[in-house]
């Protein structure tokens, strides 16, 4: 029965996240940032919350990257004004380069 509310909390934090950095961070022009995935302790605790950003350079992904990390207080205390929950967990941030990767890895195909 818990980790089916683990799971459900999991998909709303993640909606719910994306929706904040949607509406609450501005980015440079052309760098797109997003909620890939969210995992929470069964006791609610702490979620870990991958991020993934893109790009034109990586110095700019890293500089997205680096105010999140910055805001992610901020992060969850807008977090607990949308969700009902008693507690919130505290939120760790972990960047998922996979869109890098991919990109990556597509530029290689392109080139043969």
């Amino acid at each position: 029965m818990k980790e089916g509310r683990v799971n459900r909390l999991n998909s709303l934090f993640r909606e719910k996240i994306g929706h904040i950095l949607l509406t609450e961070f501005n980015f440079d022009q052309g760098t797109i940032v997003s909620v890939t995935d969210v995992d929470t302790a069964p006791d609610l605790s702490q979620s870990r919350v991958s991020i993934s950003v893109y790009a034109e350079d990586k110095e700019r992904a890293d500089v997205a990257f680096e105010n999140l990390v910055k805001g992610v207080k901020h992060i969850r205390y807008l977090l607990a004004s949308e969700v009902e929950i008693r507690k919130i967990p505290k939120l760790y941030l972990v960047r998922d380069d996979s869109m890098e990767v991919s990109d990556r890895i597509t530029r290689l195909i392109d080139s043969l």
